[in-house]
Formats: structure tokens, C-alpha cells, sequence
């Protein structure tokens, strides 16, 4: 399959800091594409629970006294996109 263009260096994204800091980031860096991987280019995107669990602090992603954090900050929200300690 014919490459239809190059990939840009920046995107737009809802950058997760800390559970109760997300910023949108007009500007975000691009994620690079390796052997294995695909980048598509996204047109609309939804929030599922998981990810609003995330937002509100739910310790199951940013831990607490008992469990880790499972998150590692800043990250992407979304199942496809997270990067994980």
C-alpha cells in the first residue's frame, strides 16, 4: 500500500498529567510509527467509563495506599493509546 503522506510531528490531544489535571494540548507531539504499528488519523473519538474512572481518580489507575499506580503520567486516554508503568 502506497504511503499517501507524511506523518505530522504534532496532533491534537487530551494529554492526562495527574487525575485531576488534563489538559487539551494543540500541539502534542506525534507518536512515532514503528515495524509493527499503524497511525490513523482519528475524525471523532468517544469517552467510555473507564476513561472517566481515570479522570475522576479512580485508584485502580493512579493507585492509592493499598495498589500501585497503573497509569504513568502524561499520558493519552483511550484503550488504543495508553502508556502504562
Amino acid at each position: 500500500m502506497a504511503n499517501k503522506g507524511s506523518t505530522p510531528k504534532t496532533m491534537k490531544a487530551l494529554v492526562a498529567y495527574a487525575k485531576d489535571d488534563y489538559r487539551f494540548e494543540a500541539e502534542y507531539p506525534a507518536p512515532t510509527c514503528g515495524p509493527d504499528d499503524i497511525i490513523i488519523k482519528t475524525e471523532a473519538c468517544g469517552v467510555c467509563a473507564g476513561d472517566l474512572k481515570c479522570s475522576h481518580g479512580a485508584a485502580m489507575f493512579w493507585g492509592d495506599d493499598v495498589q500501585p499506580s497503573w497509569v504513568k503520567p502524561p499520558f493519552i486516554p483511550g484503550h488504543e493509546n495508553r502508556r502504562f508503568s
